[in-house]
């Protein structure tokens, strides 16, 4: 696993500089304003350099922190490495399995923004915003209720075993912070407010390691999932009042999201109304979400035709 990292980590490292030389190639930079860009590339990356590496020492010192504060709160050595491992190890990977969907386009925001900020196009920054969080809300709240209703089923299928699904039940509201807060990070980026998200993340660890400190030995894996939580609600809020405070976009609560949790808690029921002949296990989980999604989708695209009526229902 080590070596694939390593291997990884170099072919895309040397993809990226054979790129840089090829569009490099294209461009020709004017020797009189090079060094006004140079002071204006280093008046950014320079506090987000030094803010970047705090934060990777201050996240390294916590995963490091975790066993051992599960270690003095009872657990012997092993099982508290156990119980880290099957979080971090296990538990998150799935939580965040879906998240590839989202870091797809989220990444894409950061350059379409700063062009927007630069050429003071507000009105369209403001309705850019909202698509994106109307659609980003759907998306993380079915994935969350995918793994709130299936979580057994989904840790016998990938780990045959069910020791996750608990874990994975308990963990699973935080997807949807989790997936809107990468979305807020990167459109921060995108309207120069870097260095703010750096230090929302500073101050973010900061108090995860002082729960870690002082909690866990004292209420066990409990005090680890609620510093999980503590982290990822902080962060969450922290840069949603970042990002309000830059750009003014209003959204439903009613449509955004009570009506996707309605709509997954009727998309359960109905799939647990079909049975499924299936001799392998998995093709029956692979029916069963699929047609989740399909009635979750049509709850959602029926409310645009029956709009009041849905509102006024919830």
């Amino acid at each position: 696993m080590i070596l694939a990292d390593v291997i990884s980590e170099i072919a895309s490292c040397t993809l990226n500089i054979i790129f840089y030389y090829i569009e490099r190639r294209k461009i020709i930079f004017s020797k009189i304003c090079s060094s006004d860009w140079k002071k204006q590339i280093l008046k950014i990356s320079c506090p987000v350099a030094i803010t970047s590496y705090i934060r990777s020492g201050l996240s390294s010192f916590k995963q490091f922190l975790i066993p051992l504060s599960l270690e003095k709160s009872g657990l012997s050595y092993n099982l508290a490495l156990s119980n880290y491992g099957i979080i971090s190890g296990m538990v998150m990977p799935i939580l965040l399995f879906c998240s590839v969907f989202i870091n797809s386009f989220a990444s894409l925001l950061i350059p379409e923004f700063s062009r927007l900020l630069a050429g003071e196009n507000y009105n369209r920054i403001k309705t850019v915003c909202e698509k994106i969080f109307k659609n980003a809300f759907v998306f993380s709240i079915g994935i969350g209720s995918v793994l709130w209703f299936f979580s057994s089923e989904i840790s016998y299928v990938i780990y045959k075993d069910l020791s996750c699904a608990n874990w994975i039940k308990i963990l699973s509201p935080l997807v949807f912070f989790m997936y809107i807060d990468v979305i807020i990070d990167n459109l921060l980026k995108g309207i120069n407010e870097s260095f703010e998200v750096m230090c929302c993340n500073i101050l973010d660890l900061i108090s995860t390691i002082t729960i870690l400190y002082f909690l866990v030995p004292i209420l066990g894996m409990n005090g680890y999932i609620f510093s999980i939580y503590f982290s990822e609600l902080l962060n969450f809020t922290i840069s949603s009042i970042q990002l309000k405070k830059r750009i003014n976009f209003q959204l439903s609560v009613k449509k955004y999201i009570f009506l996707p949790i309605f709509a997954s808690i009727i998309s359960y029921f109905i799939t647990y109304l079909f049975t499924f002949s299936f001799e392998n296990f998995i093709w029956y989980l692979i029916a069963k979400l699929i047609l989740f999604f399909i009635v979750y989708l049509c709850i959602i695209l029926l409310f645009k035709k029956f709009k009041n009526f849905f509102i006024k229902f919830i």
